[in-house]
C-alpha cells in the first residue's frame, strides 16, 4: 500500500511540476479555528470572498453533532498580515445513532443548537531570530436560538426521504456566546517528501466557545502545483479542557485530519473528526463539494 501511494504521488508531481508560489506568503492568510468539525481555508486563499453553501456529514453516513453548516467570508491581505471575517450557520443535533445503519443509542448524546456566528481572525507573519513565525488572534460572537434550522433540516429530510425523528431542536443552550482564541507557531524553510519540497507550518493555540474550551496542536502542509492549483493537508490534535454545553460528556482528546485543494475558484475539502463525546464512538466525515473562492 505504501509503495502504491508513493508511486501515485510521484506520478502526480511529475505530471504537475511545482512552480514558485504566486500567492505571496503562503501562511499569511488568517485561518480561524471555527467549530468542531469545520474545516478552515487551510492557507489556500489569497484576498477575496469564499463560501461553503453545503458542508455536511451525510457523505460519511452519519447525521449527528455538527451535521450541517454553511459559511460565507472575506479575506483581506496586507504585506505581512491578513484579516478574515466569516459568517456561519450551523445545525447541531444529538447523536441518536452512531451511524445510519447502527443501533439506536439508549439515550441521545449531545445537544441541539441552531447556531449563527460572526467570527474574525487576524494573522501576522514576521521573522524572529532568523525564523519565520506566525501569530493569530480570533474572536467571534454567536447566537443560539430559533433561526430556522429546524424547518430547513426537516425539509431537506423530506426531499431525500429520510426520517424526521430527532429533528426537534428542543433544549438548546440558547443565548449569545463569545468565542476567543490565540495561536502561534513557526514556519520551517521546507520539508522534502517523495523528492519534492513542501511548505509547512507547526503551531499551538488555545480556543474557547460554549461548546468546547481546548488546547491544540496543528500541523499544516501546502503544495503549489501551478498558478491555478494548490493542495493542503492538516492534522489537528486538540486537548478538550472543558465544555459549558456538553459538560461531563466531553472526552479529553480528539484528532482531526483534513485534505483540501483549490483549482481556480473551486475549493472542496474532506475532513475526519474522531469521536469527542463519551457514549458516541463513531467519528464523522465531512465533505464540502461546492466550496468556492472569488478573488477581489
Amino acid at each position: 500500500m505504501i509503495v502504491r501511494i508513493r508511486f501515485l504521488v510521484g506520478l502526480l508531481l511529475a505530471l504537475c511540476p511545482p512552480v514558485p508560489s504566486v500567492f505571496g506568503e503562503t501562511f499569511q492568510a488568517a485561518n480561524g479555528p471555527g467549530a468542531i468539525g469545520e474545516t478552515g481555508n487551510l492557507y489556500l486563499l489569497d484576498q477575496g470572498f469564499f463560501g461553503r453553501p453545503l458542508y455536511n456529514d451525510v457523505f460519511g453516513k452519519t447525521d449527528k453533532q455538527l451535521t450541517g453548516a454553511s459559511q460565507l467570508g472575506y479575506l483581506k491581505m496586507w504585506s505581512d498580515s491578513s484579516l478574515e471575517v466569516r459568517t456561519h450557520w450551523r445545525f447541531i443535533t444529538p447523536s441518536f445513532k452512531e451511524k445510519f445503519n447502527g443501533d439506536k443509542l439508549s439515550s441521545p448524546v449531545g445537544r441541539y443548537a441552531d447556531w449563527m456566528e460572526l467570527q474574525t481572525s487576524w494573522a501576522k507573519v514576521m521573522t524572529f531570530a532568523g525564523t519565520r513565525v506566525r501569530w493569530q488572534l480570533s474572536m467571534g460572537i454567536g447566537d443560539i436560538g430559533n433561526h430556522g434550522a429546524k424547518q430547513v433540516h426537516r425539509q431537506i429530510h423530506r426531499w431525500v426521504g429520510s426520517t424526521l425523528e430527532g429533528l426537534d431542536y428542543s433544549d438548546q443552550p440558547t443565548g449569545r456566546d463569545i468565542s476567543l482564541g490565540i495561536e502561534g507557531g513557526f514556519i520551517p524553510k521546507e520539508i522534502k517528501l517523495f523528492g519534492e519540497n513542501f511548505e509547512t507550518l507547526a503551531n499551538v493555540g488555545v480556543f474557547r466557545n460554549c461548546f468546547m474550551s481546548e488546547l491544540y496542536f496543528n500541523y499544516n502542509v501546502v503544495k503549489t502545483f501551478s498558478q491555478d492549483w494548490r493542495m493542503a493537508w492538516e492534522v489537528r490534535m486538540p486537548y478538550q479542557v472543558q465544555s459549558d454545553v456538553y459538560k461531563e460528556s466531553a472526552r479529553r482528546e480528539r484528532y482531526e485530519m483534513a485534505l483540501s485543494t483549490r483549482y481556480k475558484w473551486y475549493r472542496p475539502s474532506i475532513k475526519y473528526v474522531s469521536p469527542y463525546l463519551i457514549g458516541d464512538n463513531v467519528g464523522q466525515i465531512y465533505v464540502d463539494p461546492v466550496a468556492f473562492f472569488i478573488s477581489w
